[in-house]
């Protein structure tokens, strides 16, 4: 136990960390445990000085094939110097060494999430209207009317967490906002950011009218009222989403900027820290330059509680007449930041859009709409082009891709690189791959590709109910959310919560996102309807890589964070129970008692 009163880095730990288990059966099973304390070698640094940091009483799952489990850690100056038995523990403690009783819980690498986009941490300040699709259009607006009530002083209404499901894919209406804010703008972005619902205020001010033209015809677009040119409130993808923001920010309205951001980040990173996240990986700032600044100031405070590695867009997300030069913002910005805490990794690309508005790009026609597959955002011949210039450069890029088509060009544009580039430790990303043809599988493991994955995707929610439709049965079964056959393969994985809020009904959580991953149901429901592909389920060593040392790779710090091991950086979490020991449908009940970040403490449970 210990009392920390020296680190005050980031904020008062006025209590002593004692956790309370309702079942302290947890641990590393008998037999493994005498192989733990009979065969294997402990790991020590050569200077044996007294740690900062011991844990002790409890399991330690390292993720380290040569020694997986062991019962004791040892922290000194931000680094891990010992791993092993509690034999040699007393060697590491002194009289300021402050000793973690686990008390039967686990100790494993803190986690990495490795898709997420940070700056929607602002939705934390606006109205939550998560629904996950279960929610009435008329549900939903009686909960914004409570917000609006609440804040008759705000000069513009914003808000998140609705579901297209909820109202099909024509989308929302204006008139259902203006019957309650029809003197101030109202923005609610959708639960996966891909569509924006406003009134009629909102499009007056961004002057968004009949005679507008869709920023990009078919994929991203205004939608009409029926039988007319006037825009219905219902704004798709994000081009025409961008357009209203911008627009409305240069009349003055709070849609972004550096208080507001700045305000997310204070609010949402420790409760990134809480459920034991230490590293995130941006896959889409909307401003990479203010949000880099607004981290930078806060790592310069000492007040960054997370690792936060970012990206930067391969277009504007306008995607009309951008003739910026990615390559050059990455390396500019990569010259200015690049520390261990704080950094760009990626050039992130949109290869197509969204299967329940039918810009996925897939390599058959949708069911229902026999005559449509959808597109690519970007043609496969640019796309090759680019993604070569780029591997040419030693930039790795992170593509998202969510149709079987999308992901076999994005596929053929790594090859395409590899070919024309020749030999090089490249680490290109294909993200979300929500449907894949089997045959494209082993083309990752060929070509060194990334495959990240969100498990909370995986079940039967009414996203996925819909896609079993357009898809047809079949078709899904076979192709949709088929991680771990690729993981059998050999396919480097890795997961993420791709949240875009960090509300109560969104499962940005990695331990819910591995229990939904484990059970292919929700969360707390276990006689809830298996999402088809059973096989596909993942198993729990995965998940666990695929959150810790598969994301640290991802990121080119594997050789750092991700594992615990003699000589890298601290970023630990206790759990109250072995995830090992529990039942696959308990795992969203495991508490996150502590996190430590490169040594210091970040998150101490009440």
């Amino acid at each position: 136990m210990y009392n920390d009163n020296s680190d005050r880095r980031f904020w008062s730990l006025d209590r002593i960390f004692t956790p309370r288990l309702a079942d302290r059966g947890g641990g590393i099973p008998i037999g493994l445990a005498l192989f733990v304390a009979v065969s294997v070698a402990s790991s020590v640094a050569n200077a044996q000085e007294p740690a900062d940091y011991v844990f002790k009483n409890g399991a330690v799952y390292t993720v380290e094939s040569d020694q997986p489990w062991a019962d004791a850690v040892a922290v000194k100056d931000g680094r891990i110097v010992y791993v092993g038995t509690v034999a040699r523990l007393a060697d590491f403690i002194g009289q300021d060494t402050k000793v973690i009783d686990m008390a039967g819980g686990m100790l494993m690498p803190g986690f990495v999430d490795a898709h997420v986009h940070s700056q929607t941490l602002t939705t934390l300040l606006d109205a939550d209207l998560t629904d996950r699709g279960y929610a009435t259009p008329a549900q939903l607006v009686e909960r914004l009317r409570a917000y609006v009530d609440g804040h008759p002083d705000e000069k513009i209404i914003r808000g998140t967490g609705w579901s297209l499901e909820t109202f099909g894919p024509t989308g929302p209406t204006k008139s259902m906002l203006d019957q309650l804010v029809s003197d101030r703008p109202v923005v609610l972005d959708s639960m996966d950011s891909h569509y924006m619902w406003v009134n009629s205020k909102a499009l007056e001010l961004a002057d968004i009218t009949g005679a507008t033209p869709d920023p990009l015809p078919g994929k991203s677009w205004f939608q009409r009222m029926p039988g007319s040119r006037e825009p219905s409130g219902f704004v798709a993808e994000g081009a025409a989403m961008q357009m209203i923001r911008q627009r409305l920010i240069a009349k003055g309205y709070e849609l972004g900027g550096r208080a507001l951001v700045r305000k997310g980040y204070e609010r949402g990173l420790p409760m990134l820290a809480a459920a034991g996240v230490t590293t995130v990986f941006d896959a889409g700032m909307q401003d990479t330059v203010l949000a880099d600044d607004v981290l930078h100031g806060l790592e310069t405070q000492g007040r960054l509680p997370i690792r936060v590695f970012g990206s930067v867009f391969y277009k504007d997300l306008e995607g009309v007449n951008d003739d910026r030069d990615p390559i050059g913002l990455f390396k500019s910005l990569s010259a200015k930041y690049h520390s261990d805490y704080l950094g760009l990794r990626m050039i992130k690309i949109l290869v197509d859009g969204s299967e329940n508005n039918y810009t996925a790009y897939m390599l058959e026609p949708y069911s229902d709409r026999p005559g449509t597959r959808g597109s690519p955002l970007v043609s496969a011949e640019e796309l090759k082009r680019f993604v070569a210039e780029a591997d040419a450069a030693g930039i790795d890029v992170h593509m998202h891709v969510v149709g079987d088509a999308a992901a076999r060009i994005a596929l053929d544009a790594i090859e395409n690189a590899a070919l024309k580039n020749g030999p090089r430790d490249r680490r290109h990303t294909l993200t979300h791959v929500m449907f894949i043809h089997p045959d494209d599988i082993g083309r990752f493991t060929k070509l060194g590709a990334i495959w990240q994955a969100s498990p909370g995707w995986t079940w039967m929610n009414p996203r996925m109910i819909e896609d079993e439709r357009i898809l047809g049965k079949e078709r899904f079964a076979e192709r949709t959310a088929i991680a771990q056959t690729a993981i059998d393969r050999g396919v480097i994985m890795n997961f993420s919560s791709d949240f875009s809020s960090l509300s109560p009904g969104y499962p940005y959580k990695p331990l819910d996102q591995m229990q939904i991953g484990l059970t292919r149901q929700p969360k707390d429901q276990p006689d809830f309807r298996v999402m088809p592909n059973e096989r596909e389920r993942l198993h729990m060593g995965d998940l666990i890589r695929g959150y810790t040392i598969n994301g640290a790779y991802m990121l080119r710090m594997e050789t750092k964070i991700g594992s615990i091991k003699v000589g890298k950086q601290a970023d630990l979490i206790v759990l109250d129970r072995n995830l090992f020991n529990i039942s696959i449908y308990d795992v969203h009940k495991v508490s996150v008692k502590f996190t430590m970040m490169d040594g210091k403490v970040t998150y101490v449970a009440k």
